[in-house]
């Protein structure tokens, strides 16, 4: 027989082996001189209780996140470090490991272990807070900024406005398309600023000729600002000015001016009297007048200054063998220049015969 130094130190060896082999545990109680059969190895038991080691095998479960962790075996009975957790999850932060899908914490990040057989470990997630920031992109008003997870929440309702504008939702970027309609659900993992997006209102101007002639089709326009359509009325005598915004007003747009006022407006014309000129022909006379300056308001023609001898003055002919058209100082308002010949009466005398 061997000495109880010898089979203890037999007794290492056959538990370091059985350790290396992954043999599952015994505990055993043999009788002295017992013999046990273990996957085609024979132990001869010495006369002492010894416990043999065994491994378990931890597994760990994702949970709702994403990539791969090996299994890691570890020492029954023996506190051993948890494998640092790889697992990753939008919008999540790790917390630690829990032995249920819907546990909670039970071991902590590489939290030490001690195996009593085989476990799953479960990934435990915890939502991240994130920021939602407004910007009114040319609108006004003031609006807090928002907290949000992963698991969504309505967006805080548009309170800014914008004059001529209307809001069409929230964009990712100042000059972008609309991503979130008003009070939408936000679930996007990561702070974020979201940007009002705005669609210019669309109005009319209607045009009034205020006078003159024609007629011009309203036009549409926003305060992005279009030039305003060109006048195509017209009014005898007068000159187009401009548009105003009363119909006795002062010129406060220009021909094809740009314009971007908010709201529906009335432009009515603007009109200036054309100055003409009449001129004055002796039509056989004898003086000068000077020619006379007018508008189709109407002006008192300048009294006659010529003289014809044997003749006198009857009125104005717009032509020289004209009749009469305008009475001396009549008031005369036709548009145009115009030249006016004086028209001649002859005066009868008599002769008186003396035999």
């Amino acid at each position: 027989m061997f000495s109880t130094r010898v089979r203890r130190a037999l007794l290492g060896v056959f538990v370091a082996l059985f350790v290396a082999l992954g043999i599952a545990m015994v505990t055993v109680t043999p009788e002295v001189g017992a013999v046990e059969t273990n996957q085609n190895m024979v132990v001869v038991i010495p006369s002492t209780t010894t416990t043999i080691p065994v491994n378990s095998t931890v597994t760990f479960d994702a949970n709702g996140g994403s990539g791969v962790m090996a299994n890691q075996v570890v020492k029954s009975g023996t506190a051993t470090g948890l494998t640092a957790n790889a697992f990753t999850r939008s919008g999540y932060a790790f917390a630690g490991w829990a032995t249920s899908s819907t546990g909670s914490v039970a071991y902590a990040n590489s939290a030490a272990y001690t195996a009593s057989g085989n476990v799953t470990l479960y990934a435990v997630w915890t939502a991240v807070t994130y920021t939602v920031t407004f910007n009114a992109n040319g609108g006004a008003g003031t609006m807090a900024a928002m907290t949000f997870t992963v698991a969504g929440r309505t967006l805080t309702a548009n309170t800014f406005t914008r004059a001529g504008y209307t809001f069409a939702g929230w964009s990712t970027t100042a000059a972008g398309t609309v991503a979130f309609a008003n009070s939408a659900n936000y679930n996007t993992a990561g702070n974020v600023t979201l940007f009002a997006a705005w669609t210019p209102i669309e109005y009319a101007i209607t045009f009034n000729a205020n006078g003159g002639t024609g007629t011009m089709a309203n036009q549409v326009f926003t305060v992005v600002g279009e030039p305003v359509n060109a006048n195509t009325f017209t009014r005898t005598g007068y000159a187009f000015a401009g548009w105003s915004k009363t119909a006795a007003g002062t010129v406060a747009i220009a021909d094809s001016a740009n314009y971007n006022t908010a709201g529906d407006v009335t432009f009515f014309a603007v009109w200036t009297l054309v100055d003409y000129t009449v001129t004055y022909n002796a039509n056989g006379g004898t003086g000068t007048m000077s020619a006379m300056t007018f508008t189709v308001a109407g002006k008192a023609l300048t009294a006659n200054a010529f003289t014809r001898a044997g003749y006198t003055f009857a009125g104005w002919s717009t032509t020289a063998a004209g009749t009469v058209a305008f009475a001396n100082s009549a008031n005369y308002n036709t548009a145009g220049n115009v030249t006016l010949f004086a028209a001649w009466t002859p005066i009868e005398y008599a002769i008186t015969f003396n035999a």
